[in-house]
Formats: C-alpha cells, sequence, structure tokens
C-alpha cells in the first residue's frame, strides 16, 4: 500500500494493515425538530421500536451513544 497517497486527507482516512478506514460523520446536520420528534414518537409509540437503537433521539443522549460508541469501537 502507498501510504503517501494517505497524507492528501489526513483529518479523514487512515490506515490499518491492508485497510483505509474513512470516518464521516453527517448526523450533526440534523436538527432536533419537530419532525424528529414526531419520528422518535411514531417508531418508540406507535411501531413499539426500542427507542435505544434509533437515530432520531435527543442531542445529548445521541452524542453519549456515539462517544461511547466510538471509544469502545472505533478508537480502542
Amino acid at each position: 500500500m502507498d501510504h503517501e497517497m494517505l497524507k492528501e486527507y489526513p483529518s479523514s482516512q487512515f490506515y490499518g494493515e491492508d485497510m483505509i478506514y474513512h470516518i464521516s460523520i453527517i448526523d450533526y446536520l440534523q436538527e432536533w425538530n419537530l419532525n424528529k420528534k414526531g419520528e422518535r414518537f411514531i417508531k418508540t409509540v406507535l411501531l413499539q421500536k426500542d427507542g435505544l437503537g434509533l437515530s432520531a433521539i435527543e442531542p445529548v443522549q445521541y452524542a453519549n451513544r456515539f462517544s461511547h460508541f466510538m471509544q469502545m469501537n472505533v478508537f480502542v
């Protein structure tokens, strides 16, 4: 693998043994508004989905869950 090419994308890519990892975070573009609250209500109350795994979750809870996931699964 040519590791020199990775220098072009230092903030978004890093390399393992024979793999390139690309991390993108797009959920921060979503607003926690009436639509998201409605989505959560429909999925948890009407469709009886488990609210813990949904992306429609309050921002502080989402940030905590995301941070925990990254610490446990990515930055080990």
